[in-house]
């Protein structure tokens, strides 16, 4: 008699051990979540030098001084370091569907898995 899963929204797949799989919503709202940091990702990368651009140029306008204070690296370094930390340094955000599907698959950094994979 197969074991029912303990939340409803949760499906299952019986084997050798029974697996459970997160719902379809939980999935799509990852997916979501990973785009957006991916989206993230792309946005911080050229901040830098837009900011030693508009430091060096010594724009005297008050919204670019405020936009340089602002994208200051100091302000955006923990972002990015956390950033850094978990998703890949060459994933990046695309708008074609098969490009996406690939950099949500290869997105995320997982450290003990990648050491146990250069063992085989």
């Amino acid at each position: 008699m197969p074991r029912l899963p303990l939340d409803p929204k949760l499906a299952y797949y019986e084997g050798v051990h029974q697996y459970i799989w997160p719902c379809h919503e939980e999935l799509t709202h990852a997916e979501r979540e990973l785009n957006n940091i991916l989206m993230l990702k792309q946005y911080l990368g050229p901040i830098k030098a837009l900011h030693d651009a508009i430091q060096s140029a010594g724009c005297k306008s008050q919204v670019l001084t405020e936009f340089r204070t602002s994208c200051a690296p100091d302000r955006l370094r923990f972002l990015m370091e956390c950033i850094e930390s978990s998703v890949e340094g060459d994933a990046a955000y695309s708008k074609a569907p098969a490009a996406i599907r690939n950099n949500r698959l290869w997105a995320i950094k997982v450290p003990a898995i990648m050491s146990l994979i250069s063992l085989l």
